[in-house]
């Protein structure tokens, strides 16, 4: 219940702010309209019927407008008005507003009048100054708050690098965990955010140029890196990835029984005793001063465990921990259709694209790592005996199948403790069922599909042993043929010569011997595996860094405040540029559902994140007001321009189909855009 009254708390505050920028971008109308002597006959907030209004002489009126004097309640100020006065009207739904002068109506055209004080009877010169001082008003005030918010501070993750996404165009050039760029394409980011927008704002085939400060390296790096379509986005990214702390979550705002399963994680990768908000002090002795010093500690190491030490800034408690390395396993990219699509989806290619892990080519078989939100009899370490029509299936394969039966019953049969469990499984129309999938990886030997003939293995095949020797899992049988690789000398160009016992998945099933022959880029890619740190299932181990990026004097904040300003406008018009050459899509553009989703998101990080978002709107009001739609204040001007050169106004019937094409292509988007909004929410 409390989680619910903040989120409605900060959808209010959000709603109110969106209001307030309105009200700037209306004012600048409204004053400019008194200054240039045009009679104001309604200045609201929002559309539709009106919540509150008041007129001069008709008083203060709720849940309707404040009188009929103006013919069919439309207040258009022509023959048969009585009042002069200016009714102010705050509407029911918040999301726009207008200020409506006598003689002049963006979506009326033949709304004129030959009144002294009408809209028509002013200079072409001062109608200009009216128009454009909405979108003034919301440049300056952009401006103010971006200048408030620099002056205060903002918490942003720096532009400092962790660990590229496998396969990237960020991996493929070298970037390494602890990178920091100093400039993408000559300008100097002031968060990671920057990088992203860079990536995503460039163009198709063009590459981009960072300039990297690497540890350890006295000079600058300089990288050229086109970015590649993402297929989870659609947008061209480069496959970079924020730094990370050394401090634990906190879960400040989590439920107690939320602290206590993140505790029970932590717990079952390693580090038990490890409490939310500790930061880890020590690594193998020595003092951490990085995250690159956590990983540097397991990935040079032999495999041997590595010892932590945690402790919690406020009450002084340590905690030591001896963290067993994980043997790193090869990967591979798989792509998984998108729901109730089979071999096809989003992304203009077929699905999504995840990272699968084998071990040369022996894939392990997917597993329930946690029942999350399943309700339909899934236990923590079930494995898949068969989904649909596939027997063993890999994590890949198996979540394919389950998204391509969206809005239907698909059978699946599960292996827990020995024995096989059959269920029928009613999956939604947006794909996933609420377990979280995991393999068999680090819990047993048993392999969902091999790409090595020489052991002739089917689905549902375990690896018993390996001369002899026991085997545990697929990461136990890395460290066996490392172990035996390394012990013979043969990992040059002899390969590897080894006996592996082989079953059936199910109990009593008859095992076979076979002769495994490892050529010598097998034994070389074994040795090039190394190890990695354990991490708790599907949470952070470490939080995201963070720096205050925070001008040094009033002066500065102003000057940032322009800069940023000036950014975000350039960054809204290149927006649209990269909407007509396809590297942005209409689905990625947000409309009023979506910016109060993104506003309730940034509102929960305080105050000073809310102002940053509403400044950033502000800005793009501004932007996609003054685009040259007839609509919009932007066509409205270059009516303008021509009456003033021509000395006469555009011709009615040109401003009518204007208005009409503004007003549809307006309204299609408006459609589209919370369409899109509506559907990403409920995550269809």
């Amino acid at each position: 219940m409390l989680s619910w009254l903040v989120t409605v708390v900060d959808v209010l505050t959000v709603v109110l702010g969106f209001s307030f920028i309105i009200f700037v971008h209306e004012l600048g109308h409204f004053v400019a309209a008194r200054w240039a002597g045009i009679r104001v006959l309604a200045f609201a907030i929002g559309f539709g019927p009106a919540a509150v209004s008041y007129r001069k002489g008709s008083g203060l009126r709720w849940w309707g407008r404040t009188g009929s004097e103006y013919r069919g309640g439309g207040g258009d100020g022509r023959a048969g008005s009585e009042s002069r006065a200016t009714e102010y009207r705050l509407n029911w739904l918040p999301f726009g507003g207008y200020v409506r002068m006598l003689g002049q109506e963006d979506g009326d055209p033949n709304a004129v009048s030959d009144a002294s004080d009408s809209y028509q009877r002013c200079v072409p010169w001062k109608r200009m100054v009216v128009i454009s001082a909405g979108v003034i008003m919301n440049v300056i005030l952009a401006a103010v708050l971006f200048v408030v918010v620099y002056s205060v501070g903002l918490r942003v993750q720096p532009a400092t690098l962790g660990d590229p996404f496998p396969g990237s165009p960020a991996a493929k050039a070298g970037i390494r965990s602890g990178d920091a760029v100093v400039l993408i394409d000559g300008e100097s980011p002031a968060s990671f955010n920057d990088l992203s927008l860079a990536s995503s704002m460039a163009a198709r085939g063009k590459p981009v140029e960072l300039v990297i400060r690497r540890p350890g390296v006295p000079e600058t790096i300089v990288l050229s890196i086109v970015p590649e379509e993402s297929k989870q986005t659609g947008l061209l990214e480069l496959g970079l990835t924020p730094g990370l702390s050394l401090r634990v979550p906190s879960w400040v705002k989590a439920s107690d029984d939320d602290r206590a399963r993140y505790r029970e994680l932590l717990a079952a990768a390693g580090y038990k005793g490890v409490e939310p908000g500790m930061v880890l002090t020590s690594v193998n002795g020595s003092p951490a001063r990085t995250h690159g010093d956590f990983l540097a500690a397991f990935r040079g190491g032999n495999g041997s465990p590595v010892p932590l030490e945690f402790s919690d800034p406020t009450t002084s408690k340590t905690v030591s921990a001896q963290i067993k390395p994980l043997a790193v396993v090869e990967e591979a990219a798989v792509e998984v259709p998108v729901a109730g699509v089979r071999g096809g989806g989003g992304g203009g290619g077929g699905g999504v694209v995840m990272m699968v892990e084998h071990l040369l080519g022996l894939y392990p078989v997917m597993s329930v790592a946690d029942v999350g939100t399943s309700r339909v009899g899934f236990e923590a370490g079930d494995v898949f005996v068969r989904v649909g029509s596939l027997e063993y299936p890999g994590i890949a394969q198996g979540r394919a199948e389950i998204r391509a039966a969206a809005g239907r019953t698909i059978a699946i049969s599960v292996l827990r403790a020995g024995k096989v469990v059959d269920l029928a499984v009613d999956v939604p129309r947006s794909g996933p069922i609420g377990f979280v999938p995991g393999t068999t990886l680090r819990t047993s030997a048993l392999v969902s599909a091999s790409a090595e003939p020489a052991l002739g293995l089917r689905p549902g095949s375990i690896i018993v042993s390996i001369d002899g020797a026991p085997v545990e899992s697929l990461g136990d049988l890395r460290e066996l043929l490392r172990a035996k690789a390394t012990s013979s000398g043969q990992t040059g160009v002899g390969g590897l010569r080894v006996k592996a016992a082989v079953r059936d998945a199910l109990p009593g099933s008859p095992g076979r011997e076979v002769t495994w022959v490892l050529t010598p880029e097998q034994v070389a890619r074994l040795a090039s595996l190394g190890y990695e740190p354990p991490m708790p299932l599907g949470v952070p181990l470490f939080e995201y860094d963070e720096i205050l990026d925070r001008a040094s004097s009033p002066v500065a904040a102003v000057g940032k405040g322009l800069h940023e300003t000036k950014r975000v406008m350039l960054q809204t018009y290149t927006t649209f540029l990269r909407l007509f050459q396809g590297t942005v899509k209409v689905e990625h553009l947000k409309g009023p559902v979506g910016i109060a989703h993104v506003g309730t998101l940034l509102a929960e990080r305080g105050f000073i994140w809310l102002l940053f978002f509403m400044a950033l709107i502000s800005v793009n009001l501004a932007v996609v007001n003054f685009l040259p739609l007839p609509i919009v204040d932007g066509g409205q001007f270059l009516f303008l321009m021509y009456e003033a050169i021509k000395g006469r106004p555009v011709p009615m019937r040109v401003q009518e189909i204007a208005t009409i094409a503004g007003l549809c292509l307006i309204g299609f988007m408006f459609l589209l855009v919370t369409f899109n909004d509506v559907r990403n929410l409920l995550g269809l």
